[in-house]
């Protein structure tokens, strides 16, 4: 991760890395949208990827941003509950 200034680099907490990486999780009626701190998304990805989730289609990481898609649109709400859970952020709305 590359920044012009380190001042103002957002560092995630390092006794509770995975949850302090990711700034949101949400969802819409197609796919799950989990929001990172700028540059974290591939090794979130890489989390989710390494957890064989059978309700993962596929996921596409950005520099913020993680796309998941489920395989099956009826399984989003539980797919998004899962991986929120998995992210500590347990606090989800319906």
């Amino acid at each position: 991760m590359y920044t012009l200034d380190q001042r103002h680099q957002a560092r995630p907490a390092i006794e509770n890395p995975l949850s302090s990486m990711v700034l949101g999780v949400e969802h819409n009626t197609h796919f799950v949208l989990i929001l990172t701190i700028a540059g974290y998304a591939r090794a979130i990805a890489k989390v989710l990827d390494l957890q064989n989730l059978p309700g993962i289609l596929g996921i596409v990481a950005t520099n913020s941003s993680v796309w998941v898609s489920p395989r099956r649109d009826y399984s989003v709400l539980h797919l998004y509950k899962h991986i929120s859970r998995l992210l500590g952020h347990g606090d989800f709305r319906e």
